[in-house]
């Protein structure tokens, strides 16, 4: 195992654990659902409709889910990351980074741009870059 794919390996672990760690604190903390609810709030006083308890519900549900979403995310990547990325198989480099790219960009939409999301994207361009050249230049054998 090379040096560039021992450090590679051990920084998207962390970046997994990151993303756990994000989700706990997005749902603990309900992270924009007071933001989230003042807005609603003035678009119903702008039409003078009274909001609905059930609309209350339905936002914190929402970051609820994404929070399990992050959470998913975070186990998937500590699983691959564990299974085949520290092994520098090729399949595990395409999967992270499709994981990855998809769930942070999903991250800066949904949060919009703010320090974790920073530090989020740059854990895991470090992580996914270190080990590149290492895993993409790396011959498989195709067993039939």
């Amino acid at each position: 195992m090379t040096k560039s794919l021992k450090i590679g390996w051990v920084i998207m672990l962390i970046f997994g654990m990151y993303r756990i760690m994000e989700s706990v604190l997005l749902v603990a903390i309900r992270t924009r659902f007071n933001e989230i609810m003042k807005i609603v709030n003035q678009a119903f006083n702008y039409t003078g409709v009274v909001p609905p308890i059930a609309i209350h519900h339905s936002v914190f549900r929402l970051i609820l889910g994404y929070g399990f979403g992050l959470a998913a995310t975070g186990i998937a990547i500590i699983i691959i990351t564990l299974a085949s990325y520290r092994k520098a198989e090729r399949w595990s480099w395409w999967c992270l980074l499709l994981v990855g790219i998809i769930s942070l960009l999903a991250n800066t939409i949904f949060l919009g741009p703010n320090s974790v999301t920073f530090w989020g994207w740059i854990l895991f361009i470090i992580a996914i870059a270190i080990p590149a050249r290492t895993i993409l230049s790396k011959k498989e054998s195709i067993i039939i």
